[in-house]
């Protein structure tokens, strides 16, 4: 049998549904029933990125608390390993998630790699720290410093967010940083700005 491997799966985007509806009951939100599922799933064709990636916002702004986090991971590396895969790369924000639920950062880093670690499963799960592009270049050398303070256990950093508008050159500096530590880079490109994105993202890793 050939070993499955995914390296590209996004924690935030990785929510059980059941999940985030039994914690919009636990906090009381104004979603109405009817209304999960057009706010927490991807419809099979979206307007575009921003909209995708303002489900996911619905979804991670439910996860409130680090025991949360503990479990929406645990959680996604059980689904992982129930796809029949062996490997896993599981990126995720810390700065996002940080933005959204009021949790310091580190500790959610903390959070997510103890239960990535943790569940026993006969999986391989490497965690990829994303550094958020829509908050500008000054921001993303901070976030890449704060990764670096995690360093041990990540496997890279990523650059995702508003690509049309934050385009990869930007960036240059916090690139540099993660290199120089020895820290993997990837970014997201061709998404939502066309072919010129890739090729930025091509140049400006290096």
């Amino acid at each position: 049998m050939i070993p499955l491997v995914d390296l590209h799966r996004h924690l935030e985007g990785s929510i059980r549904p059941e999940t985030s509806i039994e914690l919009a009951t636990r906090i009381g939100t104004d979603l109405l029933p009817a209304q999960w599922r057009s706010a927490l799933v991807a419809a099979e064709r979206e307007e575009g990125l921003l909209p995708y990636l303002a489900k996911i916002e619905n979804a991670a702004g439910l996860v409130r608390t680090l025991d949360d986090w503990r479990r929406v991971t645990v959680e996604a590396v059980n689904d992982a390993f129930g796809d029949g895969l062996t490997a896993l790369e599981l990126r995720f924000s810390p700065q996002f998630i940080a933005g959204i639920t009021g949790l310091d950062a580190d500790d959610v880093i903390d959070a997510v790699s103890d239960a990535a670690s943790g569940t026993g499963l006969p999986i391989e799960v490497g965690l990829i720290g994303i550094v958020v592009r829509d908050e500008g270049a000054d921001s993303a050398v901070a976030q890449v410093s704060r990764l670096l303070r995690h360093q041990n256990a990540l496997v890279g950093a990523d650059l995702a967010g508003d690509e049309a508008g934050y385009p990869a050159a930007l960036f240059a500096p916090a690139f540099r940083l993660a290199r120089e530590a020895g820290l993997a880079l990837t970014i997201h490109a061709g998404e939502a700005a066309g072919p010129r994105s890739v090729w930025d993202a091509l140049r400006w890793r290096r």
